[in-house]
């Protein structure tokens, strides 16, 4: 009688070294392609914006895969999730209130509802096309809606500025339309601000899904087939993740 014997100790560690890197070359694979898509994102962004802003270029970031979670995401990053427009650019739809928004509407003496603030003629505008900070400041200062009270213009400082320009809101009964106006020192008035009792509605934009779906079709398969080829000559010399 005769025994054979094969010692399969050498190929099963291989088997387990190359199942190993390639399981890790699929994890690599799906957040390449979540930065794909999320570049996607950024180049949409520029075509359907005039202009956009860095914070919004900027605004979603990738959630790598891992062995024990392989998939990746692409959202909005915490911080602006809560009150990002791009939310309403993506759905569509009233948008809700902006920061100045809410400001005016808390601390505003203000006889009307203010729903939606917008720059008008007179207003300074920055090289993305939304309100200069700067004058933004003197803005609120001079309507005494800035949150800090030593910021904010005193009685007497308009006695000693009264030659300089003001910034006011048209009291009640005011033939003015709502909004911010600016005084010149020859009482020419121009208007800063318009104030709207109506919800800002925005239609939808930014397609992300249809996006993301056109990147992954393009690009999982090319970042799969490299982190593969890679996967299987890291096997070949040995390593394991």
């Amino acid at each position: 009688m005769f025994s054979i014997k094969c010692d399969v100790s050498n190929v099963s560690r291989a088997f387990d070294r190359y199942l190993s890197e390639t399981e890790f070359a699929q994890v690599r694979a799906l957040t390449e392609t979540a930065r794909d898509v999320r570049a996607g994102f950024q180049d949409e962004m520029q075509s359907a914006f005039d202009q956009p802003t860095r914070w919004t270029l900027n605004a979603f970031r990738v959630i790598p895969a891992t062995r024990s979670r392989p998939y990746s995401d692409v959202d909005l990053k915490d911080a602006a999730a809560a009150r990002h427009y791009l939310r309403t650019q993506v759905r569509g739809g009233p948008r809700p209130k902006t920061g100045i928004e809410r400001l005016l509407t808390s601390r505003l003496r203000y006889h009307g509802i203010i729903q939606t603030v917008t720059p008008a003629r007179g207003a300074r505008l920055n090289k993305h096309g939304n309100w200069s900070r700067g004058q933004m400041n003197q803005v609120l200062s001079a309507v005494q809606s800035q949150g800090d009270r030593r910021a904010n213009t005193t009685e007497a400082s308009r006695k000693r500025n009264r030659r300089r320009a003001g910034y006011f809101v048209p009291r009640e009964g005011s033939k003015l339309s709502p909004g911010v106006y600016k005084r010149g020192a020859r009482g020419k008035l121009t208007k800063i601000l318009h104030f709207s009792e109506a919800q800002a509605r925005y239609e939808k934009r930014l397609p992300v899904q249809t996006v993301a779906e056109r990147v992954v079709k393009r690009q999982l398969p090319k970042n799969l087939r490299k982190f593969m080829r890679e996967a299987a000559r890291n096997a070949a010399r040995g390593r394991r993740r």
